[in-house]
């Protein structure tokens, strides 16, 4: 398992558009690209339908380069068809290099390090970087309460919520409207309903469906995170 995850190049989630809204997970290593695909209407814990081809055969594999094209963009396929030629710099060293070099870059630097490219993007905004910008954002180990967190929630709304709890219930329900507080964290939307006075019910009502829906995402993510050692042993 270690020497696999050390091959990692990239690893990213989407979802169809409307109206089939299936979750795809894309895994690119030093020698293949898998592309798994969960059908929702299913359940969640339906095992993937998977395709998998060699690196070195993703240049010419039509169907493979539009499925990602179309389910990741463009900037995806031009990433895994320069690492299968050869093509080497610094947004194709391994995962795990990444993760060694932003452990010691300032959280501003990290974030800067995400307007590089649209690669360096999907690189710096995985559930593993938002790990360390949440440990060096709050200064303080990762405790076992964190930890467990996690496991329902990603990284970066860990740290969200950490600014939500300090601000005031009128910026707390503007970033419930704009969908940035999924339907899964019941306590901060209770903080929504009962703690905002200024807010009446009916416009909660309101939101709550658009709300939702903008979080669905990052709720599934979640559920297949949670698959991911299970899959990988499948590479």
């Amino acid at each position: 398992m270690r020497r696999l995850a050390e091959n990692f190049h990239l690893q990213l989630y989407s979802t169809s558009p409307a109206p089939k809204r299936d979750y795809h997970g894309l895994t690119i290593t030093n020698t293949h690209i898998i592309l798994n695909s969960w059908d929702i209407s299913r359940g969640t814990h339906v095992f993937p339908r998977r395709k998998k081809t060699l690196l070195e055969d993703f240049p010419t594999d039509r169907w493979f380069k539009n499925e990602i094209e179309f389910l990741f963009g463009g900037h995806v396929v031009e990433y895994a068809v320069r690492l299968a030629t050869g093509e080497r710099n610094l947004q194709y060293i391994p995962e795990t290099l990444v993760l060694h070099i932003v452990r010691m870059l300032a959280v501003n630097d990290i974030l800067h390090l995400r307007q590089l490219s649209k690669i360096f993007f999907e690189i710096c905004n995985t559930n593993s970087i938002w790990k360390i910008i949440f440990r060096k954002s709050t200064k303080r180990p990762i405790t076992k309460t964190d930890q467990k967190q996690s496991e329902v929630m990603s990284w970066k709304y860990m740290l969200q919520r950490k600014f939500l709890e300090k601000m005031d219930s009128k910026t707390v329900f503007e970033s419930f409207k704009r969908g940035l507080i999924p339907k899964y964290d019941q306590e901060m939307l209770d903080k929504v309903r009962f703690k905002s006075r200024t807010v009446p019910e009916a416009d909660l009502k309101k939101t709550t469906m658009k709300s939702n829906v903008a979080s669905t995402a990052t709720s599934q993510k979640h559920v297949i995170d949670r698959n991911k050692t299970i899959n990988t042993k499948k590479i």
